[in-house]
């Protein structure tokens, strides 16, 4: 799944997510609810997801913090579940 600066609000960048996990929501409105379903969809399930993050400058930077400490929050409480690739392919952690 690739993250660019097409996105612009957490809405958007909430959409992205449930249209690639298929979280079954369409309108995840905060930052816990979108913890919530993708920390559940992704510790209940035999999924994993990789995220690009290839530009996230069109997201406000308060998002981009909590969009942040919400990937970091779900690789820490699902270990080797969610993957943060850097653009080149390596992965980031």
């Amino acid at each position: 799944m690739v993250v660019d600066g097409s996105v612009r609000t957490k809405e958007q960048l909430f959409a992205r997510f449930t249209d690639t996990v298929f979280l079954g929501e369409s309108g995840i409105s905060g930052w816990d609810w979108f913890y919530d379903l993708l920390f559940n969809r992704l510790y209940a399930s035999d999924i994993s997801v990789a995220v690009v993050n290839q530009d996230l400058t069109g997201l406000p930077e308060v998002e981009q913090a909590n969009y942040a400490e919400a990937l970091a929050s779900i690789q820490v409480d699902a270990p080797g579940k969610l993957w943060l690739v850097k653009q080149g392919g390596g992965a980031a952690n």
